[in-house]
């Protein structure tokens, strides 16, 4: 399969996902009262930050080892598998006995301790198939990833329509994305086991000591990047009640169409990146590697000039005129869209330094957290945004920039196609202009 093909059939599903996530938010926002979407998001922010904590970097392995032995793939799926499971059976019980009573003590809601059950059963299943789609992708099914992860996303919209429309509570909307999981769960399994080839293997120690030991340094930087990247959340989360919570984090999220772009890119590259690297084919990585982040950027580049100026009249329109507060705190989130069209990442991955990658989320989050408490403290909620967009655009872009120059042996200055860039940045900075004076003009 072509390799535009493949990004397109990622963003497809990614943009389903992202469009059904968006449309329950806008449906819960006007349908709950502020206090209850807030509980409601407290209820999944434990999974949402310790999903890709405990799962240690083990579904990038297994897309990594996948990528280079095919026809051992079962086994190393198998213990892959075995892996994740444990993990997932390990964070239900803490949550079980008496994590989930810690939860709700840090964010001062006791509402949430009636749905323990949900946050146990949805963080077992999620955590289980946690590399679901880097199987499927490290074994070419790429349309079969995007029509299962299309049919699980508008499934899990109905489900919650339905279940609310029924009876209106939180309960119910808990309810329906806990039995879409379920339903999903067999599924899933059935088709990673279909896609990988081999025996049908066997659980070894020494597969998932190898496996956990490549997992466990990547995920040492996931830890920091996800802590990093859920920072601002859970800081307000702890010192905010749930209205203020409500009312941020309707504001502090990514525009779907981000990250339906740059993982689509990402998943498609970092295979090929992966073999260049091995086989000493440096330019030709590198060269990918540029031509990728001109494209995202060409994308994002007059996004940003949109969604910036149009930030708080977004907010109002998906989530009601109660939340036109979050207006300024999604407008920065906004402003720091241009330096996600380089991934840094996939870069060191495919080198085989994790060790930048953990390096590189550690100053991400030491920086974050002294920043958040110093500006939350200052400026209230709309400070914890402001510290995050300060340590992605000036301490990680500088500091990746200047190791991946290192790894393809080149300068700064050959780095990235600085020319090229140039024209969208000018062409998006005019676009912001103009749409700013016609807003103050005729709004």
């Amino acid at each position: 399969m072509k390799r535009s093909s493949k990004t397109i059939m990622l963003a497809g599903q990614g943009g389903v996902r992202a469009m059904t996530n968006l449309l329950i938010a806008a449906y819960l926002s006007r349908q709950l009262s502020e206090v209850e979407l807030g509980t409601y998001r407290q209820v999944l922010l434990p999974s949402a930050t310790l999903l890709p904590v405990l799962v240690l970097g083990l579904p990038t392995t297994l897309l990594f080892f996948v990528s280079k032995n095919r026809e051992s793939s079962k086994n190393i799926w198998l213990n892959n598998t075995a892996l994740l499971s444990l993990i997932g059976a390990l964070y239900a019980a803490g949550l079980l006995f008496g994590g989930y009573h810690l939860v709700t003590y840090a964010f001062g809601n006791p509402a949430m301790a009636p749905f323990l059950w949900a946050a146990v059963i949805i963080g077992f299943v999620e955590i289980a198939t946690a590399s679901f789609q880097q199987c499927l992708f490290a074994t070419d099914r790429y349309r079969e990833s995007a029509l299962l992860s299309m049919a699980f996303s508008i499934g899990t919209f109905l489900a919650v329509l339905f279940a609310f429309r029924s009876s209106g509570t939180l309960a119910s909307v808990l309810a329906a994305q806990t039995a879409i999981l379920l339903v999903f769960l067999p599924l899933r399994l059935w088709r990673m086991y279909a896609a990988t080839e081999g025996e049908s293997g066997r659980i070894s120690r020494s597969e998932l000591r190898t496996q956990l030991t490549h997992g466990a340094d990547l995920g040492l930087a996931t830890i920091f990047g996800i802590l990093h990247k859920q920072l601002d959340k859970l800081i307000v989360a702890v010192i905010a009640n749930p209205l203020q919570y409500a009312i941020f984090s309707n504001g502090a999220r990514e525009v779907p169409f981000v990250g339906i772009v740059q993982g689509a890119v990402t998943n498609v590259i970092l295979p090929e990146m992966t073999r260049d690297f091995e086989e000493g084919r440096i330019r030709e990585a590198h060269e990918l590697w540029k031509r990728a982040t001109l494209k995202v950027s060409s994308i994002l580049f007059p996004l940003t000039a949109i969604l910036a100026v149009l930030s708080e009249d977004i907010v109002v329109l998906v989530f009601s005129e109660k939340y036109r507060a979050a207006g300024p705190i999604f407008m920065i989130y906004c402003l720091v869209l241009p330096a996600r069209s380089i991934s840094y990442g996939s870069v060191c991955i495919a080198a085989g330094r994790n060790d930048l990658v953990r390096r590189g989320a550690g100053i991400g989050f030491i920086t974050n957290l002294v920043l958040s408490m110093l500006l939350v403290y200052a400026f209230g909620p709309i400070g914890a945004a402001i510290a995050t967009a300060v340590t992605i655009c000036f301490v990680l872009v500088p500091w990746y920039l200047v190791k991946i120059q290192n790894l393809f042996s080149t300068s700064v200055a050959a780095l990235l196609p600085w020319g090229d860039l140039l024209l969208p940045a000018v062409g998006s900075f005019s676009l912001a202009a103009v749409l700013g004076m016609a807003r103050l003009l005729f709004v």
